[in-house]
């Protein structure tokens, strides 16, 4: 009975933030503008409307993306589908990642996804188009993470049909279809493959969608397009990228991260700081302990106050080695595991947490590797947004809830408000735009 309750309860708030999200999508105004609007002068005009040649200069020329693509050419004419399917998507990104990191989830659980998904600024799922950008960052994520649920369950012993595999291996097709989401899903099938190989367990369903995200890396490789595209952008955007060295790009995508994460007036920062500290408030063991869960807020607000002059003293784009900055946000990474490591209960909780964080880290430091990294904007920063957010998740679904404290009610009183300004802004914001 008191699961019962619990789905019907679950279903509601579900209901509730898709009524949300579209009442957001039919809001926006000034569609087909930006890479949405070239795109479709290019395959109307120069194509005449002609999906195969499109598709093949655009595989042979310019991208592997080539199912990303086609929804991305069928939806910038079909605005009103578009609509709908990306209420959807933000729907997925902003619950199921509730359902991934706890097995049964509350009512409170989901809310708090949807609430930190209000956190991740609105510019980076609209940086090239709303079309443009959603198809190749937020529908991929959202797909992700649905081809990523059905493992999980399993891994749990939890009900896993027939149906939901046929269609989450049917979602993997696209969202492997994306370079930074297929390195990802290679990680994530390859750590359940193992998890499942130590436990004794049948691997033939993480290891098919293991096998299509190779399939997929191998067609990504191979592509034509890309090595024709790398070529074209390394003129275009950074000229010196062919002598920089192996090391020199580890550098640039490591640093350029973290300078992003730390040195930008980010709400989705700033909360997921918060959330270290009201963790560190609510587990109160000693004063020392309390003093180090306070480190992220107050490196936080520090960071703030000197990001003019952070931002003036190192161009990371000139080509040389800032070393000093490299120390600086390498410092400031060691003091947030140390303030997570106060805050977890256990060894086990910490190590998770940590290689969530990682991984996320990794999954945009890869970009250090192509000659896009200026280019390609903030949008990059999306996929370590939302595993961050599942970090918070998971950290909270380690409370007991019968004991949370007034420090945990006053990040979700804080949180809640917070996201409510960033609903109203995104409505002002894309009504005028």
């Amino acid at each position: 009975m008191e699961k019962n309750n619990l789905k019907y309860i679950n279903t509601i708030v579900i209901m509730c933030i898709f009524c949300i999200y579209i009442f957001i999508n039919l809001n926006i105004k000034n569609m087909n503008t930006s890479d949405d609007a070239i795109f479709l002068k290019d395959f109307k005009l120069n194509y005449n409307g002609n999906y195969l040649s499109f598709f093949k200069f655009r595989y042979q020329e310019w991208t592997s993306r080539s199912i990303i693509e086609y929804f991305l050419t069928f939806f910038v004419q079909h605005i009103m589908l578009w609509r709908i399917v990306n209420a959807i998507a933000m729907t997925t990104v902003s619950v199921l990642p509730a359902f991934i990191v706890k097995k049964n989830p509350t009512a409170f659980d989901i809310t708090l996804n949807f609430l930190l998904f209000l956190l991740i600024p609105i510019g980076i799922i609209r940086e090239t188009g709303w079309v443009a950008t959603t198809t190749n960052y937020l529908w991929v994520m959202a797909c992700g993470l649905v081809s990523v649920y059905p493992t999980i369950r399993y891994i749990r012993d939890q009900y896993v049909s027939k149906k939901m595999i046929f269609f989450s291996l049917m979602l993997s097709l696209y969202a492997n279809n994306q370079e930074q989401m297929v390195i990802l899903l290679i990680l994530i099938f390859s750590s359940c493959l193992f998890v499942l190989w130590k436990s004794n367990k049948k691997t033939g369903l993480v290891a098919s969608f293991l096998g299509v995200s190779i399939l997929s890396l191998i067609y990504i490789l191979t592509c034509p397009g890309n090595e024709a595209r790398t070529i074209v952008e390394t003129r275009t955007f950074l000229p010196g990228f062919p002598e920089y060295t192996l090391l020199y790009k580890i550098y640039l995508g490591y640093t350029t991260t973290l300078m992003h994460l730390y040195y930008n007036l980010d709400p989705f920062i700033a909360f997921f700081s918060l959330s270290i500290t009201a963790l560190g408030l609510s587990r109160f063991r000693n004063w020392f302990h309390t003093i180090l869960s306070c480190l992220p807020m107050v490196i936080y607000f520090f960071n703030q106050s000197i990001i003019e002059k952070i931002t003036k003293n190192y161009n990371l784009s000139d080509g040389d080695w800032h070393l000093s900055l490299t120390l600086i946000v390498t410092i400031v990474s060691i003091l947030y595991i140390l303030s997570i490591y106060v805050t977890c209960t256990n060894m086990q909780q910490f190590i998770i947490s940590l290689i969530m964080l990682l991984v996320g880290l990794f999954i945009r430091m890869i970009l250090g590797f192509s000659p896009t990294l200026w280019a390609s904007g903030n949008r990059t920063y999306f996929f370590t947004y939302v595993i961050f957010m599942m970090a918070v998740l998971f950290n909270f679904s380690k409370i007991n809830r019968r004991n949370i404290l007034s420090p945990i009610a006053g990040y979700y009183v804080a949180l809640s408000v917070t996201a409510c300004i960033i609903v109203k802004s995104v409505l002002i914001l894309i009504s005028a735009n």
